[in-house]
């Protein structure tokens, strides 16, 4: 049995005990109906957290959706910069992209030309409809998709940053001029029109389960891959290093 739920049976049960001992002494009745009431209500919060328990162990949220275990992002709701960059670092793609550069270089590839392109994939799947991001604006509370047309004229940049490590930024296509702290002047109008109505939702996010879905921690083509060439790697004599942090499963 899961340890939550024993926890939750040890709380449950002496609670009612206690409940029937303290409604006996002030009754003075063998079994007041009082005790009977609060009985069953704390039987039926025990029924209750058993069907979440057994639904959510089945593959089912509370509402009887279909729900799947996260691999490698935190929340059932992600921020669509950091989910670029957890793709980029823990993917089963990137990883072997990764693998792909060092026995081709023999070296490493460096971490802000993989960023980038994992945001140009991720920014491709959102042009096409095959993810779907969600917009905030500012003091709103609801999120509301952003229509894949949108992505046609902006570009997903990924930028150092000292707290989060990468944070993401909007630039329109077509051409643009980016400053040292990633601001962007786009040369194109409509394309720079188009990338200020996404940079007014403080908050871009997508679905983690549909994000991992198209990204995957685990994937038996890109794994399998990827073994291949860390031997190809350590032959040609590539970085140990970085051949044993590509290995890890």
């Amino acid at each position: 049995m899961d340890a939550l739920l024993q926890k939750y049976r040890n709380l449950i049960w002496p609670l009612i005990a206690f409940v029937l001992a303290e409604a006996n002494q002030l009754s003075g009745l063998t079994i007041p109906w009082l005790s009977v009431g609060l009985c069953l209500v704390a039987i039926a919060l025990l029924i209750a957290q058993l069907w979440l328990y057994f639904t959510r162990s089945n593959g089912t949220d509370a509402a009887g959706n279909q729900s799947a275990p996260l691999q490698y992002l935190r929340d059932t709701d992600s921020e669509l910069g950091g989910a670029i960059r957890d793709m980029a670092w823990h993917s089963a793609w990137a990883r072997w992209f990764a693998a792909q550069t060092l026995a081709d270089t023999k070296r490493a590839i460096d971490e802000a030309n993989l960023m980038q392109i994992v945001a140009s994939l991720v920014g491709a799947a959102l042009m096409d409809g095959k993810l779907t991001a969600r917009g905030r604006k500012p003091g709103e509370l609801n999120y509301t998709p952003v229509d894949q047309t949108h992505w046609r004229d902006t570009a997903l940049n990924m930028m150092r940053d000292k707290t989060t490590l990468w944070r993401m930024k909007l630039h329109p296509k077509g051409g643009a001029s980016i400053g040292l702290d990633g601001s962007a002047e786009g040369l194109d109008k409509a394309a720079t029109d188009r990338t200020n109505q996404l940079d007014g939702y403080d908050s871009l996010i997508v679905n983690s389960v549909e994000f991992e879905k198209l990204w995957p921690r685990k994937d038996k083509g890109d794994d399998s891959a990827r073994r291949k060439l860390l031997k190809a790697a350590k032959k040609a004599g590539a970085d140990p290093a970085e051949i044993k942090k590509l290995s890890r499963e």
